[in-house]
């Protein structure tokens, strides 16, 4: 961005006669002050009594006024004005050019250069001026031309080394770029955008640090700049400084409060920070302002995807598509979704385009890669897995399923060097986080088995899978809640990591997983709802809690992070009933679910019942009789309490995990496993139960020959 300094003067010609009747508003009509200015030249321009050469004048500096006001459809009706009194006046054209190209009306402010330059080819800054508007016009050959010949007349102007920087820089010169910036902070080490650029390339050199430190030196001379905030922010991001990075963003939307780059941007730090619901809140603002920012809807959309939300995902996808056919983000993302769901050949016909669009990006390729797996197209997946991992070494999720590829191969050696690879790299992106669990679990898995053994059963090209979405016959979904952070009562260790692996678990076996967290009660009302209104479309529905859970005169209840449970009276207003839960599965058509890991030693119960409680209020569950074709596994049976474990995991996820992906195992025959295995793990302390019936046909999470 340059920075122009209009002048206010023309060359002012005045009779002794004119000047006598109105010094006073000559004077105010030459003043620096817009305001002053356009009062005064108002005043002349109204009583009409000067020659036309003045009037002309007056127009001029009238219009200078609203220019430094930012009025530029003023402005260029006074030059407009001032050009019909004298035609012949380079400083009218120059400035009415400096009007258009602010806004946007690129043509008709280079028209008013040309002619400028034809009137007085040695006009300062003109070239400058011409040069940056050829440069809005994104005509970076003439830009660069102008800028040349403008450092050629004026070699001591930073702004003019800055901006022959930008143009480099979207010529992708980014060497010549960084010289000019450096030129431009020689002549003035104060020069803000000097170092406002150089941080931009540092940015796009993934630099990240370096960034930070020229956006903080911009910001030292110009505390109020948004659009160094914003861009600081961003390398905040970058280098997994979220709290500091929205920081940067929440001040940068004070100043503007119409910065939508600002406000997406940090819904995306949000995002990366785990804080779905304020990411979501953003990118919603984002859209309502702007319907058609395909930037928002593709965060929007991948957030979606996080979240479990394949549906409201796709939406978004589709409304990108909409605006832009050919937006590869977005048929990227879509891809995915399609993936999601199991539906490969659509999933695999967007990938391809994506791939065409994009060319050499990672994701777009690690995502082809990714269908063609799940297709049993290994020897296709591997090539472009190799291909996304060479563009970025770092990709923890591609090294994951990679690994899972190798594995579905039968090379144990090289799928437990992607899994070790992926688990040692940073998490840059939310699916990482999930890969990287995944090749957790099989890197596991592996290390028990003895080299040489066989790794999977049956061919590759039937068994390909991914980790969180193999190939299925059934719908399955399952809502996965873990409640560990509770705000009135000590946290619990391991629910949040039991959910996560569970959550990991259950997407490898086909599971369209909705992962939540620490839900208060309005959250767990709204995600139970929605989950109802989904069960009936899938054959199997399963909901996995892992938290605090009460029996509260012989109801059961889940408690919500936000509980506080005072007395036993509040517990119908301040927690969740089991029923309710029971309720939203039964939709499904075939297996309906319920696994509690709620049992664990309540301190909510100690504290309603000093608070003298009139209901009894139970250790651990209470008995309960769910309707025909309704299993409930507790973790411990009615009436026991859970233990939370001193591992990663509680004792009953550990052994739940153990057996969910064993191929052949049918359910009821896995919980009777768990059963044993976690009594013998407890000494006899805690037994877990099921309560309920199946349907007499066999059932299996994995079937055999998987």
């Amino acid at each position: 961005m340059r920075v122009v300094l209009v002048s206010i003067v023309a060359g002012l010609v005045l009779s002794q006669a004119a000047l006598a009747e109105s010094k006073k508003d000559w004077d105010d009509c030459i003043s620096s002050d817009a305001d002053r200015s356009i009062a005064g030249c108002t005043k002349l321009i109204d009583r009409a009594k000067d020659t036309k050469n003045n009037l002309a004048i007056a127009y001029f500096n009238r219009g200078v006024g609203h220019q430094n006001k930012r009025e530029h459809a003023e402005a260029i009706a006074d030059f407009n004005q001032s050009i019909k009194l004298n035609a012949s006046d380079p400083a009218a054209y120059r400035n009415r050019g400096f009007s258009y190209a602010q806004t946007g009306e690129y043509d008709l402010a280079i028209d008013d250069y040309n002619q400028t330059i034809k009137l007085k080819p040695d006009y300062p800054s003109i070239y400058y001026d011409r040069g940056w508007t050829y440069a809005g016009k994104q005509d970076e050959a003439r830009a660069l031309n102008d800028y040349n010949r403008a450092i050629a007349l004026d070699k001591e102007n930073p702004n003019l080394f800055s901006d022959r920087g930008r143009t480099y820089a979207e010529l992708d010169d980014l060497d010549h770029a960084l010289a000019d910036f450096e030129k431009a902070i020689a002549l003035d080490p104060n020069h803000a955008l000097g170092h406002a650029n150089r941080g931009w390339v540092m940015a796009m050199r993934n630099k990240q640090e370096e960034a930070i430190a020229e956006y903080s030196q911009a910001l030292r001379v110009e505390p109020g700049n948004a659009d160094n905030l914003n861009a600081r922010g961003y390398a905040f991001i970058k280098t997994d400084q979220f709290d500091r990075a929205i920081a940067d963003f929440d001040e940068a939307l004070k100043l503007k409060p119409d910065f939508e780059d600002a406000l997406s941007n940090r819904g995306w730090a949000y995002a990366l920070k785990g804080d779905s619901d304020k990411a979501l809140a953003d990118y919603d603002e984002v859209i309502r302002r702007s319907p058609a920012n395909v930037d928002a809807l593709n965060d929007r959309g991948s957030l979606f995807d996080d979240k479990g939300d394949i549906d409201r995902s796709l939406a978004d996808y589709e409304k990108v598509l909409a605006l832009q056919p050919d937006n590869g983000r977005a048929l990227n993302g879509r891809a995915w979704a399609h993936g999601q769901k199991g539906e490969f050949d659509q999933a695999l016909a967007d990938a391809e385009r994506s791939v065409a669009i994009l060319k050499d990006d990672p994701n777009a390729i690690h995502t082809r890669a990714w269908i063609y797996m799940n297709k049993g197209q290994l020897d296709l997946a591997l090539a472009d897995f190799d291909r996304a991992v060479s563009i970025d070494p770092e990709l923890a999720g591609a090294y994951a399923d990679r690994g899972r590829a190798y594995e579905l191969k039968g090379d144990r050696d090289k799928a437990i060097a992607d899994y070790r690879k992926s688990l040692s790299l940073k998490t840059r992106q939310r699916y990482d986080d999930k890969a990287k669990a995944a090749a957790l679990q099989h890197l596991t898995a592996l290390a028990a088995v003895a080299p040489g053994a066989a790794v999977v059963a049956g061919s590759a090209d039937r068994d390909a899978t991914k980790p969180n979405a193999p190939i299925v016959a059934e719908k399955r979904i399952a809502l996965v809640i873990g409640n560990g952070a509770y705000a009135n009562v000590k946290a619990l260790k391991n629910a949040d990591s039991d959910a996560s692996a569970v959550a990991a678990s259950l997407q490898r076996l086909g599971f369209e997983v909705i992962e939540k967290h620490d839900l208060t009660l309005a959250d767990l009302t709204r995600e139970l709802k929605a989950f109802g209104d989904r069960a009936p479309t899938y054959d199997w529905a399963l909901v996995y809690y892992a938290g605090h859970g009460i029996e509260v005169g012989g109801i059961n209840y889940l408690i919500p992070v936000d509980a506080e449970l005072a007395t036993a009276s509040h517990v119908d207003d301040e927690a969740m009933p089991l029923d309710r839960v029971l309720a939203k599965v039964e939709g499904a058509r075939k297996l309906r679910l319920v696994i509690l890991d709620a049992c664990r030693e309540n301190p909510f119960a100690a504290k309603m019942a000093s608070a003298g409680a009139t209901r009894s209020i139970g250790r651990g569950l209470a008995r309960i009789e769910p309707e025909a074709g309704v299993l409930v596994a507790y973790s411990a049976k009615d009436g026991q309490v859970a233990q939370d474990g001193d591992g990663v995991n509680s004792p009953f996820a550990q052994s739940l995990l153990k057996y969910l992906g064993e191929p052949g195992l049918e359910i009821n025959m896995l919980f009777r496993r768990v059963h044993d295995d976690v009594k013998t793990a407890t000494s006899g302390q805690q037994t877990p139960f099921t309560y309920g019936a199946l349907p007499a046909e066999a059932l299996y999470f994995k079937a055999a020959g998987q």
